[in-house]
């Protein structure tokens, strides 16, 4: 498992298996695990870059070497994820043609005000896997980044992806799923998972940052003070997911 540090067989990640996850002050293990974000304007804002940008990041260089110039790149699910997916498809894929998928206009709306989607799909009015094949003439997409993983998104657009397309699982909304068996065989599918990323991912992350090359300040569409009243509405409003982009909890 070198160089894959997310996936140390001993770990203790945060809020998950040691509690603290909204604790002021956290103990580093060791120091090489704290990464220098000198040169970041806004500190609040980039704190999601170690989640949610650090996760995506990890998917776009998985999908990256399958890729070719002016193939199709569809990521499906706009939320706090799908805010960096959608900027990292553009950094390190500039050839490929971006296609996004959620069955929220808005969403659409505030990852299109963030870079120029090629092309977007709403699967609450129309068919998904037809508007797609439509979209790609008939070819096909290159490359899946999954950021919802419901039974349902899997199965319907392992469908919509080329012969030797890739599909990358990130979301977890779901424990299983059924797939088109047939159709992952006869076009020879690759699916992989996404895990967050490693420590040389997250270092790469802040470098690219630094350069403008992902905007993680407007992502951020509120900031919630650190109060039990103000705490407790952040939660409510990503649990029914009445936010766009990501929100923040400010010291």
């Amino acid at each position: 498992l070198s160089g894959y540090t997310q996936l140390a067989r001993k770990r203790a990640r945060l809020s998950i298996d040691v509690p603290g996850g909204l604790q002021e002050y956290l103990l580093v293990q060791h120091y090489r695990y704290i990464v220098n974000i000198d040169g970041l304007e806004d500190p609040q804002a980039a704190a999601p870059l170690a989640c949610a940008g650090l996760t995506t990041y990890n998917a776009v260089k998985k999908i990256k070497p399958y890729v070719g110039s002016d193939e199709h790149v569809l990521v499906v699910g706009l939320g706090g994820l799908g805010a960096y997916a959608v900027q990292w498809v553009k950094a390190l894929l500039p050839h490929a043609n971006l296609l996004v998928a959620d069955i929220r206009d808005e969403a659409i709306e505030f990852v299109s005000k963030l870079v120029k989607i090629d092309a977007a799909v709403n699967p609450a009015r129309e068919d998904p896997v037809k508007a797609i094949s439509e979209i790609t003439r008939g070819e096909g997409v290159k490359a899946v980044i999954d950021l919802v993983g419901l039974s349902q998104t899997i199965g319907t657009y392992l469908k919509t992806l080329t012969t030797l397309g890739v599909y990358a699982m990130v979301g977890l909304m779901s424990y299983e799923a059924t797939i088109p068996v047939p159709y992952i065989i006869r076009n020879e599918i690759k699916i992989f998972g996404v895990y967050t990323g490693s420590l040389g991912d997250q270092h790469e992350v802040i470098k690219h940052a630094r350069k403008g090359l992902v905007n993680y300040v407007k992502v951020i569409s509120k900031r919630y003070r650190f109060d039990e009243e103000e705490v407790n509405e952040a939660i409510k409003s990503v649990a029914g997911a009445k936010h766009l982009g990501r929100v923040i909890i400010i010291l």
